[in-house]
């Protein structure tokens, strides 16, 4: 295995990784390889896990997760816009945001594995221990519609993640966070992951609703004036009028609002 080659020295020499770890290595070839996935990646994955991930590794009984596949929709992937921030004339900061839209729901996979003998190897069972914990910061924006799961072994899951229609003119930024939690949820016992995503409205259909809403307003408190003599005409225009502002309520905000906001 080629990270067995680059690591083989660093073994021998008893030097485990436990923050950070920085070592040499002559074989460019190989890192290059696992780097761009070349082959089975998940195959890869699983076995430098098996390596750090088992006794006398103090990353023995951590919890080995990834996002497998970031948002999708339709099975489009959402790639993630970067922004970079400059000092001194150089990038000093790359930072990223998921742009999703509102009123939709997107899924992401998550897949986690532990080396077969850890429990063999640990006083307890880490894997009745460890769930993944998916939070919003704001679930009137976005929400995962599973927000604990159980780690085991080896699993794939997919995770249903559902935006709101937002209220106003304007998108809102919302964090995601996926923590690793003991089975108590009482504390954060391994990796923790922040996605940023920004939310943002339909302009189409915030001005098709403003427009609907404006008009089924005026018709409702001016069909008296603009058929004063004609109760018939007043009274269908007042039925376009409820129409219009139902239509608009719902565009804007998926409920019914009629005269300026009274909700049903």
């Amino acid at each position: 295995m080629q990270i067995d080659e680059i690591l083989i020295e660093a073994k021998e020499n008893g030097n485990v990784p436990y923050r950070k770890w920085i070592t040499l290595s002559p074989r460019t070839d190989l890192l290059n390889e696992i780097s761009t996935g070349a082959g089975d990646n998940s195959v890869k994955w699983r076995k430098i896990i098996d390596l750090i991930g088992s006794p006398p590794s103090q990353f023995s009984g951590d919890a080995f997760w990834r996002v497998t596949s970031q948002f999708m929709a339709q099975n489009k992937v959402i790639q993630p816009t970067y922004k970079h921030h400059k000092g001194n004339d150089r990038v000093i900061q790359v930072d990223y945001l998921y742009e999703l839209s509102e009123d939709h729901e997107y899924r992401i996979e998550i897949s986690s594995y532990t080396p077969p003998d850890i429990d063999s190897n640990t006083e307890a069972s880490f894997q009745n221990q460890r769930k993944l914990e998916i939070k919003s910061s704001s679930n009137e924006i976005l929400f995962a519609k599973e927000d604990l799961i159980s780690l085991r072994q080896y699993m794939s899951e997919i995770v249903e993640i559902r935006t709101e229609k937002i209220r106003g003119f304007f998108g809102k930024e919302v964090n995601l966070f996926i923590n690793t939690v003991n089975g108590h949820q009482e504390r954060i016992i391994g990796p923790k992951l922040r996605m940023k995503v920004f939310v943002k409205k339909n302009l189409f259909e915030t001005i098709v609703g403003i427009i609907f809403f404006l008009l089924g307003t005026i018709m409702l408190f001016l069909s008296d004036k603009i058929f004063p003599n004609d109760p018939i005409s007043a009274f269908w225009s007042q039925v376009i009028g409820v129409v219009c502002s139902f239509l608009g309520g719902y565009l804007l905000y998926r409920s019914i609002d009629i005269n300026f906001g009274r909700r049903l």
